[in-house]
C-alpha cells in the first residue's frame, strides 16, 4: 500500500496531462514547450539539489558507484543487443529505457520509507552513474547512428551530448559537495522552487504525449523493455553486489531498490529529438504500473 501511494499522485498527474490533451486544453506543441522546460531547467535544479545538498564524503562511495555502473550497463547491453534488429539509434534509446531508472520520484520516496536517511545519499551517488555514464552513453549512441560515422560526426555528438544542462548540473553539484560551500539560502531557494516543478511539469507532459497515441497499434518492445528493466536490471546489480561487497549493508539495498524502479520520468523526452517519444511515453507508464507489483516482491526479498 505504500508503493500503491507513490504511484499513485504519478498516474494522477499523467491522467491530468492526457485529459488536457484530449480536450484540447493544451496542444501538442505546447507539451513540447513543458518538455524542454523540464529539461533545460527544473530537471538540472533537481539533479544539482539532490547532489550538491550532501557531503562530498557521503557522495563518493567507489564500491557502489562501480556496483551500480555494472549493474546498469549489463542491463543496457542486454537491452542493445536484444533489439539488434533496430536501427541503432532507436536500439540506444531501447536500451537507456532497460536501464535508467525513476530515481528521483519513485526510488528514492521507497527507499527513504525502507531504509531512513541513507536513502538520499544512495539517490546521489545513482544520480552520478545515471547522468554522468548511462544517459551520456545512450545519448551518445543515438546521436552518432543519426549521422555519417566520421570524425566530424562522432565530434559532433559528444559535444551535443556535453552541451546538456543534466551533464552540468551533475558536475556542478558535484563541485560544489566536493569543496564542502553552501549555497547562499538566497541562491538556493529559487533553485529548490524550480527544482520543485520538475517531477509535476514531466508527467504532465507524459499524460500529453499518450493523449495523442492510439494505444491499439502498440509495438511489443515496450513489454520487453518493461522486463529487462524491473528484472534483469536489479538482479544484474544483486550479481555486481557479489563482487564488490564493502558498501554499507543499507546501501546495498538502496542499491537494489533504485534499480528495481520503473524508467526515468524524463525518457520520453530523451527521445523526443530521435522521435520516439511516443512509443518511450507509454513504456514509462507500463513500467511504472507493473512497479507496482514487482517492487513490494523486491522489499520483501531485501528485508
Amino acid at each position: 500500500m505504500q508503493i500503491i501511494a507513490i504511484l499513485f499522485p504519478i498516474v494522477a498527474l499523467v491522467a491530468l496531462g492526457v485529459l488536457a490533451g484530449r480536450a484540447k486544453l493544451l496542444d501538442q506543441a505546447a507539451f513540447r514547450v513543458l518538455g524542454r522546460f523540464v529539461m533545460l531547467f527544473a530537471l538540472p535544479a533537481t539533479i544539482f539539489n539532490a547532489i550538491s545538498s550532501h557531503p562530498f564524503a557521503e557522495i563518493l562511495d567507489p564500491d557502489y558507484l562501480i556496483v551500480y555502473a555494472i549493474g546498469s550497463l549489463i542491463a543496457f547491453s542486454s537491452a542493445y543487443v536484444l533489439f539488434l534488429g533496430k536501427p541503432a539509434s532507436e536500439r540506444a534509446l531501447l536500451a537507456l529505457g532497460a536501464s535508467a531508472a525513476n530515481t528521483g520520484f519513485i526510488g528514492y520516496p521507497v527507499a527513504l520509507q525502507v531504509l531512513g536517511p541513507v536513502a538520499g545519499v544512495a539517490a546521489g551517488l545513482t544520480m552520478l552513474v545515471e547522468n554522468m555514464l548511462v544517459i551520456p552513453l545512450a545519448l551518445f549512441l543515438a546521436a552518432r547512428a543519426a549521422n555519417a560515422h566520421t570524425p566530424a560526426a562522432l565530434r559532433d555528438a559528444f559535444l551535443r551530448v556535453a552541451k546538456m544542462p543534466l551533464i552540468w548540473a551533475v558536475i556542478a553539484g558535484f563541485a560544489l559537495s566536493a569543496v564542502g560551500v553552501a549555497l547562499p539560502e538566497l541562491v538556493r531557494r529559487p533553485i529548490s522552487l524550480l527544482a520543485s516543478a520538475s517531477a509535476p511539469v514531466a508527467l504532465i507532459f507524459v499524460g500529453g504525449v499518450l493523449s495523442s497515441l492510439d494505444l491499439r497499434a502498440l509495438p511489443a518492445e515496450p513489454l520487453l523493455q518493461t522486463a529487462i528493466k524491473l528484472l534483469v536490471h536489479p538482479l544484474a546489480v544483486f550479481a555486481a553486489l557479489q563482487l564488490f561487497p564493502n558498501s554499507l549493508p543499507t546501501l546495498q539495498s538502496a542499491a537494489l531498490i533504485f534499480a528495481a524502479a520503473p524508467v526515468v520520468t524524463i525518457f520520453p523526452l530523451l527521445g523526443a529529438p530521435f522521435g520516439m517519444e511516443h512509443r518511450n511515453a507509454v513504456y514509462l507508464m507500463l513500467s511504472t504500473l507493473l512497479a507496482a507489483f514487482t517492487l513490494p516482491i523486491l522489499l520483501y526479498l531485501v528485508k
